[in-house]
């Protein structure tokens, strides 16, 4: 079901999202405090946070955070992940090149950078919340959001997060 949601509320909102039907929310992120940040913005604002490249388990098996943001050259990199030439003879739409990934619900392990950038990111997040939907959902979001980041034709694989 589509819904623009913009001025609707919250009401709307929990109306909705509470049937149990998917919805796609265009323009979420209109008015928070990240709104049109682009990859080389993140990495001019988070230069000590760390992320991976995503589908890269010969030369990362561990899915280490071994990538710097702040070394920027990784925003125009095009690299093939694992498998990419499967997935591409079975859906030639699919993004042919692998993704880099943020996972600050990850923050717990302690390697997405340090307690700046952890306690950055968080304030950015909280700043961020949709105006349709309860600001204390915040922390929900912030344990649960990830960033995956890249130069175009890169993109992660349908997957199902647990």
């Amino acid at each position: 079901q589509w819904a623009d949601l913009a001025d609707a509320g919250r009401e709307a909102f929990e109306q909705l999202a509470g049937a149990g039907k998917v919805l796609i929310i265009e323009n979420a992120s209109m008015g928070g405090a990240m709104a049109g940040w682009s990859c080389e913005r993140l990495a001019k604002e988070f230069p000590e946070a760390r992320m991976r490249r995503e589908y890269d388990w010969v030369t990362n098996p561990d899915d280490r955070n071994l990538q710097p943001m702040g070394q920027s050259s990784w925003v125009n990199e095009k690299t093939s992940g694992e498998e990419s030439k499967d997935r591409l003879r079975q859906d030639k739409k699919a993004p042919p090149f692998a993704p880099f990934y943020w996972g600050v619900r990850e923050h717990r392990n302690g390697d997405i950078g340090n307690k700046k950038v952890v306690k950055r990111i968080r304030e950015l997040i909280a700043a961020s919340v949709p105006r349709f939907m309860d600001a204390q959902n915040d922390k929900s979001m912030f344990d649960n959001a990830e960033f995956w980041l890249g130069a175009k034709g890169t993109g992660a694989r349908a997957h199902m997060d647990s």
